[in-house]
């Protein structure tokens, strides 16, 4: 990566400031779950590094006033006790002995809720990792919580479907029930954001990902958006030997930006910027001055982290009488 002059990392592997990438796939995908719940429960299953999680995060932005929505994350090996206790902390209740306690006040809450005509959504993150106790309990919760209009889901990778298969015929969700995926980014979408991160981490000129740098990328993360990160970084430290130095590229006509597709989180604003055509100078002072226009024209908001701090102990009283 020191071949190229970054003011930051333009694909870190240490979470910090982030924004979110739209697509049209990825916005009617928001759409399309956010109607399957309205009709019922949903199965989201997809690998893993799919986009899951953060399909998640947009979610609860954009339905926060039409549902109550309580997020769970599954632990590995995680028992039916552990998941109920989870719950009960996530709907803001008391862990209480016997279980049967716990499930009263949880059926009082989700009762007042639903009068409310602000149901539950029970959204289970990674549920692959539960033992068969804990998704039998998730199950039956699904069917004594029906009366309630409460909606679950679950989001796993695609093994969770062995898992359901193997458990006994009653033990399922009730209808309807919609299995969604996530969509996979293709050519287009990498390349634009491969050259969105660039121009956030202050590379102004030559793009290192030519369209087979782009397509490497692609193939590398297998369309997982997750993936093309680290798929990123791999090529910036392995990919330009084999594609020649710069030079060589640039005599070639490729690696030049002709545009810098933009997404602007939270706005779903697509920006259109003309950058310097091929033959100019790589450090001119057109491109820097472009470059500066372009740095005062945007604001990229933050997205918000799946790992943030989750108060679920104020939404539980925010609903009390």
């Amino acid at each position: 990566m020191s071949t190229f002059s970054f003011e930051k990392d333009p694909f870190p592997q240490a979470p910090g400031e982030e924004f979110y990438f739209s697509t049209p796939a990825l916005t009617a995908r928001l759409a399309e779950l956010g109607k399957a719940l309205h009709c019922g429960h949903v199965l989201l299953l997809d690998e893993e590094a799919s986009g899951k999680s953060t399909m998640l995060d947009k979610l609860e932005g954009a339905h926060s006033e039409r549902w109550r929505m309580f997020r769970l994350q599954a632990r590995q090996q995680q028992s039916a006790k552990g998941l109920l206790h989870d719950l009960m902390s996530a709907f803001g209740l008391p862990i209480r002995e016997p279980a049967a306690a716990e499930l009263r006040d949880a059926d009082t809450l989700l009762e007042l809720l639903s009068s409310r005509s602000q149901p539950a959504v029970i959204v289970i993150d990674d549920a692959h990792r539960l033992e068969r106790d804990a998704l039998e309990q998730l199950l039956y919760l699904a069917r004594r919580w029906q009366a309630y209009g409460v909606r679950f889901l679950i989001c796993a990778e695609p093994t969770l479907t062995e898992l359901l298969a193997s458990l006994d015929d009653g033990a399922k969700l009730p209808d309807p029930v919609a299995t969604l995926a996530m969509p996979r980014f293709g050519h287009e979408q990498v390349s634009d954001y491969l050259h969105l991160c660039l121009y956030r981490a202050g590379l102004v000129g030559d793009s290192p990902f030519d369209s087979a740098g782009v397509a490497a990328v692609r193939d590398k993360a297998e369309g997982l958006v997750g993936g093309i990160d680290p798929a990123a970084r791999w090529f910036l430290k392995t990919g330009i030997s084999n594609h020649g130095d710069r030079d060589a590229r640039e005599g070639a006509g490729a690696g030049r930006w002709p545009a810098a597709l933009v997404a602007v989180a939270g706005l779903g604003v697509l920006l259109m910027v003309a950058l310097p055509a091929p033959g100019t100078s790589r450090v001119d002072k057109q491109a820097g001055d472009q470059a500066v226009v372009f740095r005062s024209g945007i604001t990229l908001a933050p997205r918000e982290s799946a790992e943030g701090p989750r108060n679920p102990s104020a939404t539980a009283d925010s609903a009390a009488p």
